[in-house]
């Protein structure tokens, strides 16, 4: 990721800005049944993950916006048996003022989790 966006950010060319990053993750943490791990840690690992992210593109972007995609859990349980602790997890991490400007997407609407 870091690597691609130094290349599209040069190829762009001088006038190009970095305005923000869209981050859509959380599956991966909620999916192992027998590690509640990752997803008990995703607040910590988020945080992290945004303050590297902050750092790398500092020159771009002193406080770089990221719009966090809030998982959705209606009837995704059986699949990701974690996914509500990576929600509640997510959504410490966006109320936390340290962390702005952190706006949110709600993906619980998008017709593209549904599970029949």
């Amino acid at each position: 990721m870091v690597n691609g966006t130094w290349a599209a950010m040069r190829a762009a060319g001088p006038a190009a800005r970095l305005r923000g990053m869209l981050w859509v993750q959380g599956e991966s943490d909620a999916y192992y049944p027998q590690d509640i791990v990752a997803a008990a840690n995703y607040a910590a690992n988020l945080r992290n993950f945004l303050a590297a992210v902050r750092k790398e593109f500092a020159s771009l972007h002193p406080r770089l916006p990221v719009v966090v995609a809030r998982q959705a859990v209606v009837n995704r349980d059986t699949l990701f048996p974690w996914i509500r602790i990576v929600r509640d997890q997510q959504d410490e991490v966006l109320r936390d003022p340290t962390q702005q400007p952190l706006p949110a997407v709600d993906m619980e609407c998008v017709p593209i989790y549904t599970i029949a």
